[in-house]
């Protein structure tokens, strides 16, 4: 056999190993920190980190037995993130909550095209009612912008826009610092008021729920 006739050999083997058309499989079990199955939890199959979106990142959500399954996946390697945010679990697909969350790496492949991985959820954030008032008349500020900040990183944070009164999550265990900005007030930032932070950034447990009052003064 010539040269020729061996290198059609080669790639004819080449294409059987890795079929264009292969797909592949990957069921996900979401547990909360008890072994509880979670249901309606939100599995989203991201790229790995480090590589850069290329297609729309298959999702799924979970039935009452914990788990989803999405199919006709490319053969490629995703990163398994899950939220639940209406439970208390932040969405973990923004790097400020998913410091805590452990990652789970999935690679599909012509000799692996399944995998069943199991993916445990928490732990739940804590709880943060803000009230931004206005500092004259003590009148809900309508629609301030809330950014959250790690001490330790100050590019480590996370921007939320939300009501007067609004409930934030904030990751536990974690030294956060509070900025709040609105149309036609001075920014609040929390190092600049003492008589709130004393000192110290704001620090909150797993599900605790904390209320504290922000009081703007207008330009």
């Amino acid at each position: 056999m010539n040269l020729i006739a061996l290198a059609f050999v080669a790639l004819a083997v080449s294409t059987q190993a890795w079929p264009q058309d292969a797909k592949g499989v990957i069921t996900v079990k979401v547990v909360d920190q008890q072994g509880n199955p979670m249901r309606d939890a939100i599995v989203t199959l991201d790229p790995p980190p480090g590589r850069a979106l290329i297609y729309a990142s298959p999702r799924c959500k979970t039935d009452a037995s914990g788990s989803c399954t999405r199919g006709s996946l490319e053969l490629d390697t995703y990163l398994v993130r899950v939220n639940k945010p209406t439970a208390g679990y932040p969405d973990m697909s923004f790097s400020f909550y998913s410091h805590q969350s452990k990652k789970i790496v999935v690679t599909l492949s012509p000799e692996h095209t399944d995998s069943n991985v199991v993916f445990t959820l928490g732990p739940k954030a804590a709880m943060l009612k803000l009230n931004v008032v206005d500092d004259s008349t003590g009148a809900p500020i309508d629609n301030p912008t809330i950014i959250l900040r790690t001490s330790s990183d100050r590019n480590d944070w996370i921007s939320i826009g939300r009501t007067a009164d609004s409930i934030v999550l904030v990751p536990p265990d974690t030294n956060v610092e509070i900025e709040t900005s609105a149309d036609k007030y001075l920014d609040w930032r929390w190092a600049e008021h003492p008589e709130v932070a004393r000192g110290e950034a704001l620090h909150l447990r797993s599900e605790e729920t904390r209320e504290m009052t922000i009081h703007m003064t207008h330009k």
